[in-house]
């Protein structure tokens, strides 16, 4: 038996993100100040900016080359599954007749069929080409 085309991820991969989302953002926040330093406010010098926007950048670098890989791979995976299942019921046309009442051209098995939707209610009303031509119920009862 065929499987889905979306299975259940790899059962590492969620942890996996986890810690390196965590790793990223350990490096983005400063240092603690030690114990003895002065509780006024400290304020950073021109390289230490641009050392926490470096990291910032890079994190963002990351998750985004996670991502990226991800939706290729998935990809990837759809394509090799190959088209799915063939259907053997298409609607070819719909056209709205009135609020409530729908028209439906439906194909089956190469046969056409004519169906007519109103209020949830279907009904056949003609067959087209290739259709066994049937006659209706009230025409056998008769």
């Amino acid at each position: 038996m065929r499987r889905g085309l979306l299975r259940a991820p790899r059962p590492w991969l969620l942890p996996g993100l986890l810690c390196a989302a965590l790793a990223c953002s350990a490096a983005a926040q400063p240092a603690a100040a030690p114990r003895g330093a002065a509780s006024g406010i400290a304020f950073r010098s021109e390289g230490e900016l641009g050392a926490g926007l470096g990291r910032a950048v890079g994190a963002l670098v990351l998750v985004l080359g996670l991502g990226l890989g991800a939706v290729h791979l998935l990809r990837r995976r759809m394509r090799a599954a190959g088209p799915g299942p063939l259907r053997r019921v298409r609607v070819v046309e719909r056209q709205r007749a009135s609020p409530r009442t729908t028209l439906l051209l439906v194909e089956f098995d190469g046969r056409t069929v004519l169906v007519g939707e109103h209020g949830g209610a279907l009904v056949v009303l003609a067959r087209g080409a290739g259709a066994p031509q049937s006659p209706p119920a009230e025409e056998a009862a008769a």
